[in-house]
């Protein structure tokens, strides 16, 4: 999880209740201009590049850091989500599984995914340009069925989708894995009723 005090270099105000709307903004113009890729290239000066080695932030991570910490409700939220993370890792106790936070997480429904027939799974592009950021595979679906919903990361950047479907039903109402089971008891049915006709 990106920690969006670090993103925008507040790391050491992560707990400031002064924090404003002004050191937010200040904040953010100063991690564009370092962690622009214009500036990370060769022959410029070397203030504009990041710090310690692995600290490259994309623009879309700091413009996600910037908008959440801007609107204080939003901030909030985000410090309640981020304590949790914490609180988790550090005590080592609890479903990891709960207490995961993603930034960059859109929801969408299975049918907004293209289905490709020859590979068997369902395909959408990101917003990074990777063209096929996000693929789901029918045992990925099987997988999260009880609980309706699949989140899943791009391959090519730190976005997630999360994905929300149902199990597709068969005529009688039963889920589509009780099919065979369906199918077996209407030929029991039949079969038992014509030996009781002759």
């Amino acid at each position: 999880m990106n920690d969006y005090y670090s993103v925008l270099g507040l790391s050491e105000r992560r707990a400031d209740a002064k924090l404003d709307l002004a050191d937010v903004r200040k904040a953010y113009h100063r991690a564009l201009l370092q962690h622009h890729p214009d500036k990370l290239s060769g022959g410029h000066r070397q203030e504009a590049r990041p710090k310690a080695v692995g600290e490259r932030f994309s623009i879309d991570q700091i413009t996600n850091a910037f908008d959440t910490l801007k609107d204080p409700s939003a901030k909030s939220d985000y410090d309640r989500k981020l304590a949790l993370v914490q609180r988790s890792t550090l005590s080592g106790n609890g479903d990891q599984e709960d207490a995961r936070f993603f930034s960059g997480l859109d929801t969408v429904d299975l049918d907004d995914l293209d289905f490709d027939d020859s590979t068997q799974t369902w395909r959408r592009s990101c917003r990074c340009g990777h063209e096929e950021g996000f693929v789901v595979t029918e045992d990925d679906l099987e997988s999260a069925a009880s609980v309706g919903e699949l989140v899943i990361g791009c391959r090519g950047c730190s976005l997630w989708l999360k994905i929300l479907f149902q199990a597709a039903p068969v005529e009688d109402g039963t889920a589509e894995g009780d099919d065979i089971m369906s199918v077996k008891a209407d030929i029991n049915n039949w079969t038992s009723g014509a030996e009781a006709g002759h």
